[in-house]
C-alpha cells in the first residue's frame, strides 16, 4: 500500500519557491524542511527515501514531501526536476499520495508547472492555483491505489537499477538475468509485460533519454556526454541521437538554448 499524507486542499495553497533544478553531481543527497510542503516532478530514474519509506522514482514520478520529513535522493546520474516548496491553509484533509505515476497527464502537467514557474515572480497566485491544480491530480490518482494495480516484478526492479547504474557500460542480458536469479528468457517475458518493450529497447531508451538530458540541462561536452551513456565512438553517438532527437547532438543542444533562452533553467532554492 502506497504511503498516503493528509494535505489539506480546500483552499490553494501559497508558494513560497519553485523552479527546476539539477542534481546528481553527487551520488546521493538529502534534506528536510521543517516547515514548508515540498513537491518534485521528476524526469529521471532514482530512489527515494521518505523517513523510513522507500519508493522507486521514474520518469513522470511525482513526490509529495510533508514539513520535517528528511527527504533522501539515490541517483544514477544527472537529474532534472520541478520542484515546488509551499505552505497550506488549514481545512479538511484530502489523502494524496508521498509518489504516484502521472502517466499520460505528465506532459501537461510539466508545461502547467514550467509555465507556472516562469510566472511566479509577477503572477504568484496563478503558480498557487497551478499547484493546487497538481495536488488535485496527486489525489486522484491515490483514490486509484484502490484497484489493486500490480507492482513492477522484482527481477525487472533488480535489473532496471542495474541498467541505470551501468548506462556507461556494456550491459549483458544475461548478467541481468543472473543477477536478478531468473533465466535470461523469462526476463525478457517480464520487460515485455512492465515496459512493454524488450530488454534491448529499454536500455536504449534509457540512453538516449539521459544524453537527451545532459544535452538539454548541462554545458558537458558531447564527447563526455555519449561516453556518460556508453558510447566511445562519437559517430555512433551522433547516429543515435539524430534517430531518437531528429537532428545531431550540437543541433539538439542548440535547440534547447533558443527555445529556453528566457526559461529560468536554475531558479533561486536549492531542491
Amino acid at each position: 500500500m502506497s504511503t498516503l499524507w493528509q494535505v489539506p486542499l480546500d483552499n490553494p495553497p501559497k508558494v513560497v519557491a519553485m523552479g527546476r533544478n539539477a542534481h546528481g553531481f553527487e551520488p546521493t543527497d538529502s534534506y528536510c524542511l521543517p516547515d514548508l510542503w515540498s513537491l518534485h516532478l521528476f524526469n529521471y530514474d532514482a530512489i527515494l527515501r521518505l523517513g523510513e519509506s522507500e519508493f522507486r522514482i521514474k520518469p513522470g514520478s511525482l513526490g509529495i514531501t510533508p514539513p520535517g520529513v528528511t527527504m533522501s535522493t539515490q541517483y544514477f546520474g544527472i537529474s532534472v526536476h520541478i520542484y515546488v516548496h509551499f505552505k497550506v491553509a488549514h481545512g479538511e484533509y484530502t489523502d494524496v499520495p508521498a509518489v504516484c505515476d502521472t502517466g499520460k497527464s505528465y506532459e501537461m502537467l510539466t508545461a502547467d508547472l514550467f509555465d507556472a514557474v516562469q510566472q511566479f515572480a509577477s503572477n504568484a497566485q496563478y503558480a498557487n492555483s497551478v499547484v493546487w491544480s497538481t495536488l488535485w491530480k496527486a489525489a486522484r490518482i491515490g483514490a486509484s491505489f484502490q484497484s489493486g494495480k500490480p507492482t513492477v516484478h522484482r527481477a525487472v526492479r533488480i535489473a532496471s537499477e542495474i541498467i541505470e547504474s551501468n548506462l556507461n557500460n556494456k550491459i549483458y542480458i544475461s548478467d541481468l538475468a543472473d543477477e536478478a536469479q531468473v533465466s535470461a528468457g523469462y526476463l525478457s517475458k517480464l520487460f515485455s509485460e512492465n515496459y512493454n518493450e524488450s530488454i534491448a529497447e529499454h536500455i536504449k531508451r534509457r540512453r538516449m533519454e539521459k544524453a537527451s538530458d545532459l544535452l538539454r540541462h548541462s554545458t558537458l561536452p558531447v564527447k563526455l556526454v555519449a561516453s556518460s551513456v556508453g558510447f566511445s565512438d562519437l559517430q555512433q553517438f551522433n547516429k543515435a541521437v539524430r534517430s531518437y532527437c531528429g537532428m545531431s547532438p550540437r543541433a539538439w543542444r542548440n535547440f534547447r538554448d533558443e527555445k529556453t533562452q528566457k526559461e529560468p533553467d536554475n531558479l533561486p532554492g536549492p531542491f
